[in-house]
């Protein structure tokens, strides 16, 4: 047997490269291509026994030899004694199987990582390494992982840190910026550690968005961009936070302004060379903290305080009651004032962001997000929170509360009793504000929130947001700061709030016991200069005249003084003057003078011509006795300008088709309380003006007397004769004689006798209170008498304006005007206020809780909280009266309607069929009607017999009622 060897390529295996090896039927061929040489030969073998032959051809591939491949490897971290983490890795070959690969793996410092204690595993080219350190070392290790196929290898290091220190991070030596208006704020950090560092920026306890590199930028700053920043340094394993940084919104010039009565001299702020960035108050003191760090006080303070006087860098305060506590730029705080009780500042007080101050305690925030606090032991809380010991960045403290913002915008609240209660739909907050007698918060956008038991009287500033910055509330006043430097009251100020919208750029409002104190910004503060001047006007008697003026480009407060010629007007210090019920002296010419700090300036003069409205004399006016069945003729001497026109009034409605000089009331339609006037109107060009004539009272000439039922026994007084007015309460009865005298008795018929004073005058009618007595007289003035025992002391009314033009004592607490419009004496029955919204009013009557008013034009409203609900449709009414919980209103043809509190009401049931009623009388529960024909009719309530008509009753010309008595005025019995 013979074998031959052939090959298709010489060039790369020739015949001498491949050689036989075995002996009999086992054989072996081994081909060795030629050095340097690569490619693809065919190696064709040939087995012959000398007759027969069989021949195998195979292919031999002849390629470079590549190393093996390994992925990278991260550098990793532990702690001592524990096995770090699985890092997987990839080996790869491109001329063999992964399987095929040697992995092996050695440690640079066998001391801390033994060869021994790194674990290799997986399989292909899947691989993965772990290292455990021995146990009580630390240190780093560099592990070398290799990967072979035999001849080649490759290599691929990591380090093992264990027990790995944090990155140092080290700030620049300032830590304090004060920052002007639209300047820019850079801060800056270096940090070395191990890995690849990375950073993030926060501003108050929030993280900036966007700013992940050493440095930080704040271009354009502005009030918002004010307070503490920090930067957290990471590394694979640890964080390390920065020292903080404070940024104080300084603009170039301020200026300091105390609103109120501020008392203990704060009022006289002193002269404050550097601009202020931040003021707090105590009761009697106030403290300004300057663009340098230095503190100024004033007030009732104490002259040398070696505490305040020595401190510097200082970034924030915070007042208590009686202490102010000071945060300087290093982290560290210092408290002064009366602390002679404090506990020592804790040694924990380092690293500050923020502090807060409450009654006698104080609190700070650290740059870990722990609330620490010490004050006066006996005030100290129960415990601070588990809730304020992590992940705090806002606190706020008030007398003895206090809130802090955590890091997802919760609230946490507590006092010395413990924690307190916070809205569960509170949104998520940003800054917190614990104020006296209520919390507030702002979110993201700065709109308010709050709540607790004053949180109405933020109203205002709630309705008025977003963009609000700060909120300051002391004892009932507070003042709440947007953040375009505008201003919102809030509670009662000592001050007008007005006062409050001529400060535009301010930066801090602090509500102090009596004051308030701004700051502003008046680096670009320029002096007044009228745009608009106040033109001339034109205008009718009695009526108004508005100037105004417009001022630009004068920085606020401006002053405003207005001029008659060259009289100062007082009072008159706004942009507008108001003058109202004008007279010919009120022609002149009216100017203004602006002024700021800077400078004044003055505006034109201004001509007010005015121009004289119609008279109208009556041949007859004041009071009337006439015969009731016979006319009386009423006629007015009229003089005036332009067209004129005439209405004629009877008890404040007008008179249809009564609208010529003159005016006869017709025989019969005259009760024993009838107010007549004219009213004569100027129509001249643009102008329109009435002038309302005095008033003509008329009342019958008849024998009369006063008939009273029901309740307990009420007697007459004697010499009691021709009464022409009746008004009366279960105690006290008052009337008013033909003779135009007053009389007023008690139960036992005692007459009341006047203090200080004679009680004889023109009186026309009376309306009796609970406590008083008030009386109209034909001139239209009111008098008031107080009831005191068995006396009458008068009081003043002047202040109410009712000199003159009451037509009607509407009711007990109410006098009603000519001109429609209506004057109080309040509650209490002292004099109060011209109720303003009330116009065009004839006639009133007072309920339990509310009041009914009839207007001119015949409709019928009510105001009051105990108002029963009106029907939807009465007609054209001429009357109203009111008792307990129900309403009645005549109507122009005589009959009644009535509505109550409730169907079951007593008095709801007026009778069947009564028409021709000319007046009506309401008590609490029960009503009585005056017909034509001098008849009267009772209904409602009668468990006293106040229901119970007297039989053969006189004529009857005036009804009354009291809670449980009526009363009428009839012609005297023979």
């Amino acid at each position: 047997m013979t074998l031959k060897v052939s090959s298709s390529n010489a060039a790369l295996v020739s015949a001498s490269g491949i050689v036989f090896d075995g002996k009999g039927n086992t054989r072996t061929v081994t081909v060795k291509p030629k050095s340097g040489k690569t490619g693809t030969a065919k190696i064709t073998v040939k087995l012959s026994d000398g007759k027969l032959s069989v021949s195998r051809t195979f292919t031999v591939k002849v390629v470079r030899n590549t190393p093996p491949t390994i992925s990278k490897l991260k550098d990793m971290g532990t702690r001592i004694g524990v096995k770090t983490a699985k890092q997987s890795f990839t080996v790869r070959d491109a001329e063999r199987d992964a399987s095929r690969l040697q992995v092996t793996a050695s440690s640079s410092n066998p001391s801390l990582i033994p060869d021994s204690s790194i674990e290799l595993s997986g399989t292909g080219e899947k691989r993965s390494i772990a290292a455990k350190p021995k146990a009580g070392v630390s240190g780093s290790a560099v592990i070398t992982v290799a990967v072979s196929d035999g001849k080649l290898s490759a290599r691929e290091r990591f380090t093992v840190l264990v027990d790995p220190p944090p990155p140092k991070v080290s700030t620049k030596s300032k830590t304090r910026y004060a920052v002007s208006p639209a300047g820019k704020l850079e801060l800056a950090v270096t940090a070395k550690g191990p890995g690849k560092l990375r950073y993030q920026w926060y501003h108050n306890g929030l993280p900036l968005k966007g700013e992940t590199k050493a440095k930080l930028s704040r271009s354009k700053f502005t009030r918002e961009m004010a307070g503490y920043y920090w930067v957290d340094v990471s590394d694979e394993w640890n964080t390390t936070r920065s020292d903080p940084f404070f940024a104080l919104y300084a603009p170039k010039a301020t200026g300091v302004h105390v609103l109120g009565d501020g008392g203990y001299k704060i009022e006289k702020v002193p002269t404050i060379k550097s601009p202020v960035v931040a003021v707090v108050t105590l009761p009697t003191a106030a403290y300004a903290l300057t663009k340098e760090g230095t503190i100024v006080a004033w007030g009732d303070v104490t002259k040398t305080d070696s505490v305040r006087d020595k401190l510097k860098d200082v970034v924030a305060l915070a007042a208590g009651d009686k202490h102010v506590v000071a945060l300087r730029a290093n982290g560290t705080v210092a408290v002064f004032g009366n602390t002679e009780r404090f506990e020592k500042i804790p040694a924990a007080a380092t690293g500050i962001v923020a502090v807060a101050a409450g009654d006698m305690r104080c609190y700070a925030l650290r740059k870990d997000g722990r609330v620490i606090t010490w004050g006066v032991p006996r005030y100290k809380p129960t415990s601070i929170p588990s809730a304020a010991k992590k992940d705090v960045i806002g606190l706020s403290a008030k007398d003895r509360a206090v809130l802090a913002l955590k890091t997802n915008g919760k609230v946490v609240g507590w006092n010395q009793k413990g924690s307190l209660s916070i809205p569960k739909s509170l949104p998520k907050a940003t800054r917190v504000f614990a104020l006296s007698g209520c919390m507030a918060v702002l979110n993201s956008k700065g709109a308010i929130t709050a709540w607790g038991d004053y949180a109405g009287e933020l109203q205002d500033a709630i309705q008025a947001g977003p963009g609000f910055l700060s909120i300051s509330r002391y004892n009932g006043r507070g003042v709440a700061l947007k953040n375009d430097g505008s201003l919102y009251a809030s509670g009662y100020l000592s001050f007008p709030a007005s006062e409050l919208t001529k400060y535009n750029s301010v930066t801090v409002a602090e509500a102090a016991s009596q004051h308030v104190i701004l700051v502003r910004d008046k680096s670009g503060d320029k002096a007044p200069k009228i745009k608009t001047q106040p033109v001339s006007i034109t205008a009718m008697e009695t009526g108004s005249a508005t100037f105004a003026v417009v001022a630009t480009a004068g920085t606020a407060p401006l002053n405003y003084q207005w001029y008659k010629g060259s009289t100062k007007i007082k009072g008159a210090t706004g942009a507008t003057l108001r003058l109202t019920n004008l007279t010919s002296k009120d022609a002149a010419k009216y100017s203004v003078k602006v002024s700021n700090h800077l400078g004044s300036v003055t505006s034109a003069a201004a001509p007010l011509q005015v121009v004289a409205l119609p008279t109208a004399s009556l041949s007859s006016s004041g009071r009337h006795l006439i015969n009731p069945t016979g006319s009386f003729k009423l006629t007015a001497t009229v003089k005036g300008t332009g067209t004129l026109s005439y209405q004629w009034y009877r008890n404040g409605l007008p008179i249809p088709n009564a609208t010529s000089s003159s005016y006869t009331v017709p025989a019969g339609a005259v009760d024993l309380k009838a107010t007549y006037w004219l009213r004569v109107t100027s129509k001249s060009g643009q102008l329109t003006g009435s002038n309302t004539s005095a008033a003509v009272f008329l009342v019958a000439d008849r024998a009369t007397e006063v008939v009273t039922w029901g309740g307990s026994a009420f007697s007459m007084p004697a010499g009691l004769e021709n009464p022409v007015a009746i008004s009366a309460n279960d105690d006290v009865a008052a009337a008013v004689q033909a003779n135009g005298k007053l009389v007023v008795w008690n139960q036992k018929g005692n007459a009341l006798s006047l203090w200080h004073g004679d009680p004889t005058f023109d009186a026309v009618d009376v309306a009796v209170g609970r406590y008083s007595v008030f009386v109209l007289r034909a001139n239209g003035t009111v008098r008031h008498y107080a009831i005191a025992g068995d006396g009458l002391r008068q009081k003043d009314l002047s202040d109410l304006g009712t000199a003159s033009g009451v037509g009607a004592i509407a009711a007990p607490t109410y006098a009603l005007k000519r001109d429609g419009s209506v004057i109080s004496w309040g509650m209490f029955e002292d004099p109060e206020e011209t109720i303003t919204p009330w116009h065009d009013i004839a006639a009133l009557a007072e309920g339990s809780g509310y009041t009914l008013l009839l207007k001119k034009d015949g409709s019928v409203a009510a105001e009051g909280w105990g108002s029963p609900e009106m029907p939807a449709a009465l007609g054209s009414v001429i009357g109203v009266a009111a008792g307990d919980g129900v309403s009645f209103v005549l109507k122009q043809n005589g009959t009644i309607a009535a509505w109550a509190t409730y169907p079951e009401h007593p008095a709801l049931a007026v009778p069947d069929g009564l028409t021709e009623v000319v007046s009506v009388g309401a008590g609490a529960r029960h009503a009585l009607a005056l017909r034509q024909d001098g008849a009267v009719v009772a209904w409602g309530a009668n468990e006293s017999g106040q229901a119970d008509v007297p039989i053969d009753l006189p004529r009857v010309y005036r009804v009354a009622a009291s809670e449980s008595r009526s009363f009428v005025i009839c012609e005297k019995a023979e």
